[in-house]
């Protein structure tokens, strides 16, 4: 193989899903393309996936969407882009904050917190709003730990407004995409 052929393959190898071992650090010494725009989509997915292995992985995220549909979706993406260590799925509001901040005054030891949960707006029984409600009800040393973001498909002003009420909560259409992952990773951790 010609020695410029071996350099490309082995450039490519640095940047390709498949190939980067999680723990490898030969990334540092190569620059992705820099072209978000013009990127191919195999380039952008490495892209991302390069931003991943420079950052921490998340201890613990939570997906509570009454659509199981949505919520496999969505476990599906958190897993292949290797987002976190554990992800969590709860269908009901309610089951999620008892497992979650079910102690009284949301007392919840720091390992246990999870690093990011998403919240759909609506749902039967309790809803994203109630579910938001509690939440900011409890200490802000509990609040702290954990970064909560509303994916839903209502973009109503209406809704919109509601949870801009609620400090430092992100606002996501659906569906979750990996550029939505890669804004979110980068904003807030």
């Amino acid at each position: 193989m010609p020695k410029s052929t071996s350099r490309k393959v082995i450039r490519w190898s640095l940047f390709c899903l498949t190939t980067v071992p999680a723990t490898s650090a030969k990334f540092t010494t190569t620059t992705g393309c820099g072209n978000r725009a013009g990127c191919k989509p195999r380039c952008r997915v490495s892209c991302f996936i390069l931003f991943l292995l420079m950052t921490k992985k998340l201890r613990n995220v939570v997906l509570v969407d009454d659509n199981e549909t949505t919520s496999f979706l969505n476990n599906r993406l958190l897993n292949r882009l290797e987002v976190a260590e554990q992800i969590h799925t709860f269908s009901k509001a309610e089951q999620a904050y008892q497992e979650l901040w079910g102690g009284p005054n949301g007392e919840q030891p720091a390992a246990e917190a999870p690093d990011l949960v998403f919240v759909d707006l609506k749902m039967p029984g309790m809803d994203g709003f109630e579910f938001l409600k509690l939440f900011s009800s409890l200490p802000e040393s509990v609040r702290e730990k954990t970064v909560m973001a509303v994916l839903t498909t209502s973009m109503h002003a209406a809704d919109t407004a509601r949870v801009a009420q609620y400090e430092g909560v992100e606002y996501l259409a659906k569906p979750l995409t990996e550029e939505k992952m890669e804004k979110l990773l980068k904003k807030r951790f």
